[in-house]
């Protein structure tokens, strides 16, 4: 894995250590500390990190 610089918005998920178990966790970090519901299933069917960035601030954006 490589340094915070060397991730961008094209880094795919997987070359950050999340699979579907990191992204349980996620999925549960962004609810109980943020208030953000995203499904797993949702999280799963992102392939990079801006998929993710994606997801997240729509969620945000639904409160």
């Amino acid at each position: 894995m490589g340094t915070e610089a060397d991730i961008d918005a094209d880094t795919l998920r997987e070359e950050v250590g999340l699979d579907s178990l990191g992204l349980a966790e996620l999925a549960e970090v962004l609810r109980v500390q943020h208030g953000l519901h995203v499904p797993e299933e949702v999280l799963r069917g992102t392939v990079t990190i801006g998929d993710l960035a994606a997801v997240t601030a729509g969620a945000g954006s639904a409160r």
